[in-house]
């Protein structure tokens, strides 16, 4: 059995209470997170996490390491709440947790989620110091991001070129990121969780209104502007529900469109409800967009539990990863995403099931189980 230690910033709704700010919590992050530790669980691996903790209020409080009460194998590092000192103070305990950690029973490997300096640097103390094989889980590349302030981005992709010299493999969320690494790496854009969703059988239509669903981001790299153009061209009468937030959501509230059924951010048991409910589901994100090089959209692999249509732009590597599964669309083309949600709606009020098996068997290519026998291979 494999003794890892998982740095990253997965949260329960627990901290919150403590430290008094929810604007750090992530479901997308929580999902990701989530499904890679029960991969390696379920592969006979025993897992800790030691979460950041980060909030940044600035009030100065001091906030001591806990266990959480509800994840035994879950801890939050302590951090003084100043902006800057928080991400420090995270860095000292979290390496604080990983020492005693080791010394109790020896670690095999770190693995971190992403580049960000609170996770990163510990990693890479922990590789210089306790002599621990780390693994960087590499996606949403700073490199790549322009929604960051020019110091932000210095630190972030600082702590990237110094903390990539020493890691030891990889797992890259897509193929586009192969080139960043000169370790030993796999890809892993996601994991099928049928304990998120459920799944279910393909819906036979009943002459009721069809329902399609948009969940995510609302802000331009997520595609939302290519979404409600799309409309322009279409005639069919159907329910587009919205879910998210970001910082369109005034264009997506002043759209006039009467299809539109927007319901802002939402908790993730109402989320989970409505994707399991809808006709179609749209995957928008921007594939002429340098953000798509360095992620993949998480949401597919919640869509693709379901068992409902799901239709897509090219973004990132997810044409060779699910061409024979999904509707796809081209270049941010709003014309191409009306034409491909007209056949789609021809397709549910006909009963067709275009893609089906073949979506089922890249669900089963994507379970918890197949896919931690991957990652254990290059730990």
């Amino acid at each position: 059995m494999k003794h890892i230690v998982y740095l990253n910033n997965y949260m329960l709704e627990e901290l919150f209470e403590v430290r008094k700010n929810q604007e750090i919590y992530s479901q997308a992050a929580n999902n990701k997170i989530g499904a890679i530790r029960k991969s390696l669980e379920i592969n006979s691996c025993e897992v800790k996490i030691i979460s950041s903790g980060l909030v940044n209020n600035n009030s100065l409080r001091i906030f001591k390491t806990i266990n959480s009460s509800k994840d035994r194998n879950l801890i939050y590092s302590g951090i003084v709440d100043l902006s800057f000192f928080n991400i420090l103070t995270s860095i000292f305990f979290s390496f604080k947790e990983v020492n005693r950690i080791n010394r109790e029973k020896q670690i095999d490997n770190i693995i971190f989620y992403n580049y960000k300096p609170e996770v990163a640097w510990v990693a890479w103390l922990s590789k210089k110091i306790l002599k621990i094989p780390i693994t960087i889980e590499y996606e949403d590349g700073y490199y790549s991001t322009q929604a960051i302030s020019k110091i932000k981005k210095y630190i972030f992709t600082f702590t990237e070129k110094i903390v990539s010299k020493n890691v030891d493999s990889a797992i890259l969320v897509t193929s586009k990121l192969k080139g960043r690494v000169n370790v030993k790496s796999i890809v892993v854009r996601g994991v099928v969780d049928n304990d998120f969703i459920g799944g279910s059988s393909l819906k036979k239509y009943n002459n009721s209104k069809i329902k399609i669903v948009y969940s995510g981001g609302i802000d331009r790299e997520r595609g939302i502007e290519v979404l409600l153009n799309s409309l322009n061209y279409i005639e069919d009468d159907f329910e587009l529900i919205i879910t998210g937030r970001g910082n369109l959501e005034d264009l997506v509230r002043s759209n006039k469109d009467n299809r539109i059924n927007f319901l802002g951010f939402v908790d993730y048991k109402k989320v989970k409800e409505v994707i399991q409910n809808a006709d179609i589901l749209i995957n928008c994100q921007l594939e002429n967009h340098n953000f798509g090089d360095a992620s993949f959209p998480s949401k597919i692999f919640e869509y693709m539990a379901t068992g409902n249509r799901i239709i897509s732009s090219k973004v990132s590597d997810i044409e060779c990863f699910a061409k024979e599964c999904f509707y796809f669309y081209s270049n941010d083309n709003s014309k191409e995403l009306a034409s491909a949600i007209k056949q789609a709606i021809y397709d549910v009020k006909h009963n067709i099931d275009r893609y089906g098996n073949n979506t089922k068997n890249l669900c089963k290519n994507n379970t918890c189980e197949s896919v931690g026998k991957k990652i254990i291979e290059i730990l």
